[in-house]
């Protein structure tokens, strides 16, 4: 054998080295998908241990999107090891159907119905199609035959309608009584989390003839790119697109219009961008050829595709004209002249010269986009519940610093209140004591000098019947308004902008589970302000035993009265103030009580609907620092999932081994 020149050996090099890093990477990307997908999924299982963690609906939406997620990126690693898959999407509702199956020469998918947008459909060349396989949102896979599996699949999008239905009808109901966008935005979220059925099924994946493309493709049915529900809610691409290794997407020939066009162009470069502005492994179709032929001939047709490449021709390599309709047309009728005059065996053989010679190649290029598109969006949700966690803490602080503040506040005015007012009572009583107490001199019976005492010095009837019980009213009134201003402001709602009553609406007909956690109940009848007051209304008890002041009273009768008035009244005068003193007293630590006893509640209360609201969005309190720091966890994991391989490290290696030629 010639020696090899020097050209033909660094040729045989840079292929070598070139098909190591290949390799190399594919390895690398597919252990690192794993390791991710493991990571995600086992601090989401810590997150499930958190204390109150079943009934945290924040906490417990985040993390089954954290699942969610792992569950994505596991499939990923799957995907690489399955044939190229190909996905046909589209905007518009119809056509993608009657493509596929022109591409699987058969009927296999469904035509000329609206798309699902809750499945995709995978279609697997095969010599035996009885079964069908059904792939679960948690990855279970069940497996069943095709006709159990249509009907299923028919219950399910029966359900989705008819949810689809009434939450339409109850935005369309609601949305007149809200004023703000942030209303009306939360609303919608609020049917579609609640009301709107959403199946557990991701994927089904049906069992067809093997043609010539099917023997290295799997071909893929998607949703339609744009699905409009209550009101402005779209359903995107990315739920499904990191699954695709390569791409046919349906542009509509009959579109490319002056008129159109634009809205076409932002509509396009708004699904591109969902999914990372990546186009080397779309193929663009402009379907429905025939109908521009049908109406301007062939001219017609090369107007509209030199137009296209005009208006596309930055984003795709490759757009090929066709007409899906003659293509299956003509396939299913064996007529091959309509087949050729489609344009789909161009299609074919650009599919197979575009993805089959590199297959591999792009299909690792794929799910490593995939998976940078699944982290991405998982790393949004999580801001996004990082920024809610975060926000309601601050707000949790503020409200407690705020209802403390204002709870001592209040509570120092009515203790200054009882003070004021038992300083004015006292002002009133020791006048009457000066100027009234000798006529006790005048009753013989010391029912009668108690009586006087009772009503003309201490005015105890107005004191027990009018005066008490006001200012008990008026204690009352105060705390229950401090308790309804206090009260509202301290629940935490999943829906910040709406009202109980509007949320009670929207989920009178729903499980009790699917309650919202502010719909709590805010009666004020369990605070009793006003009882507890018998024990303040004798003046038996008020007074106490007036015995001492009465004997004194006593001893006096047979004196003459200048002389009993003389000699006794300066001490009856004496014990009068002290038991008003006395009386005072008591009427403080017994107001007190019962002021204190209505504020303790009020303050027990508010602290149980601001701790207990919190831990049913987010678990308790204490546990924030936990579920901060698994967030910052979680954004380390997805933030460079695969380490980039570097060209001289596979060049290093291979002269570490002796193997460069």
């Amino acid at each position: 054998m010639a020696q090899q020149s020097l050209e033909q050996r660094a040729q045989h090099l840079f292929e070598k080295v070139r098909d190591m890093y290949y390799q190399r990477t594919r390895l690398q990307l597919q252990l690192g998908i794993r390791t991710c997908a493991m990571d995600i999924s086992g601090k989401a299982d810590r997150l499930r241990q958190l204390p109150e963690f079943d009934n945290a609906s924040l906490l417990r939406q985040f993390t089954n999107s954290a699942w969610n997620a792992s569950v994505q990126i596991g499939q990923l690693s799957e995907g690489m090891e399955q044939p190229f898959t190909l996905f046909v999407m589209g905007m518009g509702k119809y056509g993608k159907s009657t493509l596929l199956n022109a591409l699987l020469e058969q009927k296999a998918a469904e035509m000329d119905v609206l798309p699902k947008t809750w499945k995709i459909d995978v279609f697997e060349g095969s010599e035996s199609m009885h079964t069908a396989f059904i792939k679960y949102r948690d990855g279970r896979i069940q497996v069943m035959p095709v006709d159990t599996c249509k009907a299923f699949l028919a219950e399910e999008e029966k359900k989705r309608e008819q949810s689809s239905k009434t939450a339409n009808e109850e935005f369309r109901k609601q949305a007149a009584e809200l004023h703000t966008i942030e209303e009306k935005e939360e609303l919608k979220k609020l049917l579609y989390d609640k009301m709107l059925y959403k199946s557990d099924v991701m994927e089904v994946r049906w069992l067809v003839p093997r043609n010539a493309l099917l023997r290295h493709f799997r071909l893929v049915d998607t949703p339609g790119l744009v699905q409009n529900l209550i009101g402005e809610m779209k359903i995107g691409i990315q739920d499904y697109y990191h699954k695709a290794d390569g791409v046919i997407w349906l542009l509509d020939a009959t579109k490319i219009s002056a008129q159109q066009s634009r809205q076409m162009l932002d509509e396009l470069n708004e699904s591109i961008a969902q999914i990372g502005g990546r186009t080397n492994n779309i193929i663009a179709v402009l379907n429905s050829i025939d109908k521009v032929r049908k109406t301007g001939g062939e001219a017609a047709v090369d107007s509209i595709v030199k137009e296209a490449h005009g208006l596309f021709g930055d984003l795709f390599q490759e757009i090929v004209p066709i007409s899906a309709k003659e293509a299956l047309d003509g396939i299913m009728s064996g007529d091959r002249a309509l087949v050729e005059q489609s344009g789909i065996v161009r299609l074919q053989q650009i599919i197979q010269s575009r993805f089959l010679v590199k297959a591999q190649v792009i299909q690792t290029e794929s799910k490593a986009l995939g998976l940078w598109n699944v982290c991405h969006l998982f790393g949004q949700e999580r801001s996004e519940y990082e920024d809610r966690l975060e926000r309601d803490r601050l707000k949790f602080d503020t409200l407690a610093d705020e209802f403390r503040e204002a709870y001592q506040e209040l509570s120092s005015k009515i203790k200054k209140d009882i003070k004021r007012f038992l300083d004015r009572y006292k002002s009133k009583v020791l006048p009457n004591i000066e100027s009234r107490a000798e006529r006790l001199f005048d009753f013989d019976q010391e029912s009668e000098q108690k009586a006087y005492i009772e009503s003309s010095i201490f005015d105890m009837n107005k004191l027990t019947g009018e005066e008490l019980p006001q200012l008990q009213s008026k204690f009352a009134d105060r705390i229950q308004a401090f308790y309804l201003y206090h009260s509202p402001k301290s629940v935490f709602r999943e829906y910040e902008h709406l009202t109980v009553g509007q949320l009670s609406i929207v989920l009178r007909d729903q499980a009790a589970s699917w309650l919202e956690t502010g719909n709590i109940d805010l009666d004020t009848s369990g605070l009793s302000f006003a009882s507890g007051t018998g024990m303040l209304v004798t003046a038996g008890f008020l007074l106490g035993p007036l015995g001492l002041i009465l004997a004194g009273i006593a001893s006096a009768f047979g004196l003459v009265k200048w002389i009993a008035l003389k000699m006794k009244m300066p001490g009856i005068k004496k014990d009068l103030r002290s038991t008003l003193d006395s009386m005072i007293d008591k009427l403080e630590v017994e107001l007190l009580a019962i002021v204190n006893a209505q504020l303790e509640s009020i303050f027990n209360q508010v602290e149980e609907i601001r701790n207990r609201t919190y831990t049913l969005l987010h678990g308790q309190r204490n546990e924030k620092e936990r579920i901060q720091a698994f967030l910052q966890e979680l954004q380390e994991t997805i933030t460079d999932p695969v380490p980039k391989l570097h060209i001289k490290d596979v060049i290093h290696d291979l002269y570490r081994e002796g193997k460069p030629a």
